[in-house]
């Protein structure tokens, strides 16, 4: 991996955190706050800007020097595109494009991943899935998912939905 700054943004219907790295998956800063979804995506889009702004500043680094941005979120969305696409937990996010907005900002390389698909990722590199080539990732928040590995290779599916399970109510 080379050398610098990656963040990561989870976007959850109750709490966005945001995260600083120089070295996956130590976490050299992170902040946190409340989602409110109610009030739409702009508000929480804001947050999550200044909070990569200042955590950066913190570290005594410029916004542009990012390596990179993975985005984590609930689905439905649409990776390939960037986009969230009104998840149940963020029924106000709708056709949001998350990525575009954070590439233009921040100028450098930015990822969207369903959240349960980023924690099976992150559990089979550096937790509790690790050496193992076929994982099950399951989550339960304000939704319930999973995310899938099969010889370790994350599995999206034919509509990129698998390991979708439902929504919590």
């Amino acid at each position: 991996m080379q050398q610098g700054w990656w963040a990561g943004v989870d976007i959850g219907g109750t709490k966005t955190a945001v995260v600083l790295s120089c070295a996956p998956p130590e976490i050299v800063c992170r902040q946190e706050f409340a989602t409110e979804p109610e009030l739409g995506p702009e508000p929480a889009i804001h947050r999550i800007i200044a909070a990569l702004k200042e955590i950066l500043a913190a570290q005594g680094t410029a916004a542009d020097s990012l390596n990179g941005i993975g985005i984590s979120c609930g689905g439905p969305l649409d990776r390939r595109l960037g986009m969230v696409m009104a998840p149940p937990n963020l029924s106000t996010w709708i056709d949001v494009p998350i990525v575009e907005i954070l590439r233009r900002e921040f100028n450098c390389p930015v990822r969207l991943e369903n959240d349960a698909n980023a924690g099976a990722i992150a559990e089979h590199r550096f937790g509790a899935g690790r050496g193992f080539h076929n994982v099950v990732f399951l989550t339960l928040g304000t939704g319930l998912g999973s995310g899938i590995l099969i010889d370790d290779r994350l599995y999206h599916g034919a509509s990129d939905m698998a390991g979708e399970i439902g929504m919590c109510v």
